[in-house]
């Protein structure tokens, strides 16, 4: 776990397996159950005690805890607490399968699984996969995707990327000039050469070999990404090839975004190489230097987009926040509603998404999920507003009546509450003026309502 990131949910001191297997044993027993009691116990356990919890559970009673849960809830409730008691790699195959399983294909699912796991943990949920389904997640996989993002699945799926203290130092500069000419410097993309680099070399060796493209093609992956592919393709390699994968449509924000955000890519003592990124601290930072540079920019007749690109794209996402302070302290204005009037196309898009802090991605993500319009009511349920709805700020409302997305509600809330939930609630405040908690509560109801506000960890 990265530094500074902080979750919900922590293991519970003198944690006692039996005697938990015991108290949750008592409130399933007889008529009804205790949901209060089941509830509690649960949503302050770690994932790690929880699975000490099932052992401890089948040995003294003989009985599955899982099967008992379900039997004992319904609904979106039982959905949410049996997602808290599985193991990581069983979780990760029973989101893959309802990602492929029925008509249409969640690839956004399968880009923030697939994109984010490491070859150890590729290799348990496959055989995860294979355990409870008794099949094979290759091939339904192949069976659902098409074309070069099943390829890419299935390279990744091998779960034989070199592992992450792996920097072949020689090789950098031959697969950077190997994906400058599959793509920037030919017509069309020779798509086999991205899929084979990307999907094969460390993580480590990836960003070597990216700021090395940055130097031969004038400009960073992420641009020619964006520019040589499409569609749930074009995702995944920005996932599979970023820390921060930016999201090619706009609104649009990946749970995956925040699995590379808390992260920590660190190189093995012995190889004595600094892991470098594609963009760094810029040297000599002067943000107000910058701010009157692309307020020159942006102003009067025209767009200056050169000079938007080569400030943007060059100073870490540190540096951009104090540059999106400095704007409004400066001049007053707003960096990023500036930005958003001048630019448009992939280049706005692109421009945006790298001027927005890692926490940003799950709070938006969130957004979408809690975020309906309800015509019976005419209002946005769960009480959440976007400072721009209704203010001519571009943003589509959802279709009447398709609800809360609780699938990625659930994953999310289950995912991060051990990890960084804390830091997404505070992103999620900042962002849109109401807490993560109130949309919750004016959006969920029931049991299924109370697990999750006692994930989130509380009102801001």
């Amino acid at each position: 776990m990265g530094p500074g990131y902080r979750g919900s949910i922590k293991a519970f001191p003198n944690f006692d397996a039996n005697q938990d297997a015991e108290n949750l044993y008592q409130a399933m027993k007889g008529f009804g159950s205790d949901k209060e009691a089941i509830l509690e116990l649960l949503t302050s356990r770690s994932n790690n005690q929880r699975q000490k919890i099932l052992i401890s559970y089948k040995t003294l009673f003989g009985r599955d805890l899982i099967d008992d849960l379900k039997y004992e809830l319904t609904g979106k409730f039982e959905r949410l607490i049996v997602g808290l008691m599985k193991p990581p790699a069983v979780y990760d195959a029973k989101e893959l399968r309802d990602a492929i399983e029925g008509m249409g294909t969640d690839e956004k699912c399968l880009i923030e699984i697939l994109a984010s796991r490491t070859n150890s943990q590729i290799h348990q949920l496959v055989s995860a996969y294979n355990e409870v389904y008794e099949s094979d997640l290759e091939a339904d996989i192949v069976a659902d995707t098409a074309q070069h993002f099943k390829k890419m699945c299935v390279v990744l799926l091998q779960g034989t990327r070199e592992e992450d203290d792996v920097v072949s130092e020689h090789q950098v500069a031959e697969d950077a000039k190997e994906l400058f000419e599959a793509g920037e410097e030919q017509w069309g993309t020779e798509e086999s050469t991205f899929i084979t680099i990307l999907g094969n070399r460390s993580k480590q060796h990836l960003q070597l070999v990216f700021d090395e493209y940055s130097q031969i093609a004038g400009k960073d992956i992420e641009e020619s990404l964006c520019g040589e592919l499409s569609g749930d393709f074009e995702k995944l390699m920005l996932a599979v090839g970023t820390y921060n994968p930016i999201p090619p449509v706009a609104g649009e924000f990946f749970p995956e975004a925040a699995q590379f955000a808390y992260q920590t890519w660190e190189l093995s003592a012995s190889m004595q190489v600094q892991m470098k990124g594609t963009v760094r601290d810029a040297v000599g930072f002067q943000p107000e230097v910058d701010v009157k540079a692309l307020r020159k920019a942006m102003k009067g007749f025209g767009t200056d987009e050169d000079t938007i690109i080569d400030i943007v794209t060059r100073r870490s996402n540190a540096q951009r926040q104090q540059l999106r302070q400095q704007f409004k302290s400066q001049l007053g204005r707003d960096l990023m509603a500036d930005l958003k009037s001048e630019l448009g196309g992939n280049l706005g898009r692109v421009i945006l998404a790298l001027m927005m802090p890692s926490e940003q991605f799950d709070a938006k993500q969130l957004r979408k999920a809690i975020e309906v319009r309800d015509t019976r009511r005419g209002w946005w349920g769960g009480g959440l507003r976007d400072r721009n709805i209704g203010t001519g700020g571009g943003h589509s409302a959802p279709e009447p009546g398709a609800g809360t997305d609780d699938k990625t509600l659930i994953r999310i809330m289950v995912s991060r509450s051990e990890i960084d939930l804390l830091n997404i609630r505070k992103e999620f405040k900042d962002m849109f003026d109401i807490s993560l908690h109130a949309c919750i509560e004016g959006d969920c109801s029931g049991d299924y309502s109370r697990v999750l506000l006692t994930l989130c960890g509380g009102e801001d």
